[in-house]
């Protein structure tokens, strides 16, 4: 820390101080109405400790409103409320409730020698730590949520290629992750190629904390959607929940029973089909009801898996409709992504007024979703990554001697 800075944050803490700089020159500092500025060359520049970074960020990105460009849809028929872009907030006159954009677009989300992400999931316990899909890898990274993905480090934590017994068919990749009510990664395999998506080629693994790989679903179509689990309905035991799997070819969702404990699921049957469109990555909420964006219809499907009863359809104004997940303050709001129509057919034909390529939200809906769960790893695991992503390397344990004591047979304990 520099002089200048010790002296500004002195400023801030001590108000006399603050008091004693309205009425003398000095090097580092000046104050303007109250306001303690930093002298550099010519300019001043507005000081903000560090103390109150995260005050000032909260309460001008929560509480002011979040900046992004993402639409609106409120879907709210009783409100008479219809689609259109996020509120517009009035300009302040204040420092930090004006907030300037110089430049805006797409982040690269590939990491550095792995290719392009598939997942993220956070990791208990360290909130700028994520386990990602790259290719066949899981990895951990360091981010920030501000810096682009491809300046962060990574550690490699397990590869596909690392199973000779359970051999990766060519042109499969990591796609879809989640994590299981007992904080394991759970991810899925798909196939690139065109030629292959007949072909059962799909699987499901788990990974778990001490980085033990274990194949949970095998022979599945080749295009693998998201998954989902249900909360317990009961308390017996052992805690039996519903697991619901998109089979994004067969236009299907299959449940599953699963034991919470063991981790074992067993197929039940299909639950949802739609022979004109491919279930995509799922959301569920608190209810047990699922959210399923439908690809080729241009929707989100309300749907109650216990009567197997389809309820309301959320129009989005693009027809590849991907995956969506429940988000905002209290998991009332509902993220719908939506994918370019042009993305995997370059000369193909964008239907008209089609705005693939954004994301959506959707308030109003009357529910709450269930949290996104963190992966949990053990700790020899978590301190070899950081070790390789922060430079942290832990002080050797030292053995510590018993010491003998002397016990008074006679005193008793009460």
């Amino acid at each position: 820390m520099g002089h200048g800075t010790a002296k500004l944050r002195s400023y801030y803490r001590a108000p006399r101080r603050k008091k004693q700089l309205d009425d003398t020159e000095d090097k580092y500092c000046e104050s303007r109405n109250g306001v303690v500025y930093r002298k550099k060359s010519d300019a001043l520049l507005f000081y903000v400790p560090r103390e109150i970074e995260k005050n000032i960020l909260f309460k001008n990105n929560v509480e002011l409103g979040h900046i992004g460009s993402e639409k609106c849809i409120a879907y709210a028929p009783s409100m008479g409320k219809v689609e259109g872009f996020t509120l517009m907030i009035p300009k302040g006159t204040k420092p930090f409730e004006t907030i300037h954009i110089d430049h805006e677009d797409i982040v690269d989300s590939r990491v550095p020698g792995q290719g392009y992400l598939s997942f993220a999931v956070p990791v208990r316990g360290h909130p700028d730590k994520f386990v990602v899909g790259c290719g066949k890898n899981v990895l951990m990274i360091k981010w920030d949520g501000s810096t682009e993905v491809h300046s962060t480090r990574s550690y490699f934590i397990k590869s596909l290629d690392q199973l000779p017994d359970n051999p990766i068919p060519e042109g499969n990749r990591l796609s879809y992750a989640s994590v299981d009510p007992e904080g394991t990664l759970w991810f899925a395999t798909t196939n690139d190629n065109p030629a292959n998506h007949e072909n059962n080629l799909g699987s499901v693994y788990t990974l778990t904390k001490s980085r033990k790989l274990i194949i949970k679903l095998t022979n599945l179509r080749s295009v693998t959607g998201g998954f989902v689990w249900d909360q317990p309905r009961t308390n017996e035991q052992p805690l039996l929940s519903k697991f619901y799997y998109a089979d994004t070819l067969n236009h299907q969702i299959i449940a599953y029973d699963f034991t919470i404990h063991s981790g074992k699921p067993v197929r039940l049957g299909e639950v949802f089909h739609n022979i004109y469109a491919n279930p995509g990555q799922l959301a569920i909420d608190t209810r047990g009801f699922l959210w399923i964006p439908l690809l080729g219809v241009g929707g989100v499907q309300e749907f109650d898996p216990f009567t197997q009863s389809p309820l309301r359809f959320i129009p989005i104004p693009a027809k590849q409709v991907g995956g969506c997940t429940f988000g905002g303050r209290y998991l009332q709001t509902l993220y719908v992504s939506t994918i370019r129509y042009e993305f995997k057919e370059p000369h193909g034909e964008i239907p008209p007024n089609d705005e693939g390529g954004c994301v959506y939200a959707i308030h109003g809906l009357g529910v709450t979703g269930v949290p996104i769960r963190d992966y949990i790893l053990a700790k020899a695991v978590l301190l070899e990554a950081f070790e390789a992503l922060d430079g942290y390397k832990p002080r050797p344990s030292r053995e510590r001697k018993s010491q003998p004591r002397n016990l008074d047979l006679n005193f008793s304990l009460h």
